[in-house]
């Protein structure tokens, strides 16, 4: 359910609520229905919360994969230069290793299947070009 309409359901759910305690007027069940009207309020409040972080972290996530994008397409231009000009390379192995670990626990934080995908990705094509750059430092040292 959309988080509009699953807050919107707890919001006219509170307010049937309410009515019904009134119409009951100061019954036992009036005020367990008001307690329970009350509750489904702080629950619509911690869910609307929760969701604007969850939209959040999704919009921080596709950031991080836009520079992480960038920042392998400079690598892969790197290590394609570096192989046809027979130098070393700026970014070592080491180091493309590293960034593949960290997107790997990157992924494995992440809250929904789509970015855990995305920067599982990611860790793969730095661990690739990590290999990659081993290779072609191994070439050049011969």
């Amino acid at each position: 359910m959309p988080p509009f309409e699953a807050t919107q359901g707890w919001r006219d759910r509170a307010t049937r609520y309410r009515g019904l305690a009134d119409l009951a007027g100061q019954d036992r069940m009036a005020v367990r229905l008001r307690g329970l009207a009350e509750e489904l309020q702080r629950q619509q409040e911690r869910y609307a919360k929760l969701h604007a972080a969850s939209q959040q972290t999704r919009r921080r996530t596709a950031l991080l994969l836009s520079e992480l994008d960038e920042f392998l397409k400079g690598v892969r231009t790197e290590l394609a230069s570096a192989r046809r000009m027979l130098r070393p390379c700026s970014y070592s192995a080491e180091d493309l290793r590293e960034e593949s670990r960290l997107c790997r626990e990157e992924a494995r934080a992440a809250l929904d299947l789509e970015g855990r995908r995305a920067l599982a990705a990611r860790a793969l094509d730095f661990a690739m070009l990590g290999e990659q750059a081993a290779r072609l430092d191994a070439a050049q040292a011969v």
